[in-house]
């Protein structure tokens, strides 16, 4: 996983993806969401979540890349996904 910073709140500097998820919300529903968001950094290598936990997190990358991976019975990495700036993902939704 490279190094960025993931929102689970403020503006998202105009994706298109993430401009289309919330199109049909009113700008009050937007600014009731935004209100429950907060932004959180991450270093290179931290993990974020772990296969198990409950999905009920939505992270909004908004710089860097975020690797989603599994171990695999060799010993191995399989990565599923990577998420970059600009796009979203929630919690375990890729394991």
């Amino acid at each position: 996983m490279g190094k960025g910073s993931l929102e689970y709140g403020q503006n998202t500097g105009g994706s298109a993806e993430i401009d289309r998820y919330f199109s049909s919300l009113s700008l009050d529903d937007l600014n009731r969401l935004y209100s429950l968001m907060k932004t959180e950094e991450y270093q290179e290598g931290e993990t974020l979540f772990t296969e198990g936990d409950t999905g009920e997190i939505m992270y909004i990358v908004l710089s860097g890349c975020v690797s989603i991976s599994v171990g695999t019975q060799d010993g191995g990495v399989l990565e599923l996904a990577e998420i970059f700036g600009g796009q979203f993902f929630w919690g375990d939704v890729y394991l």
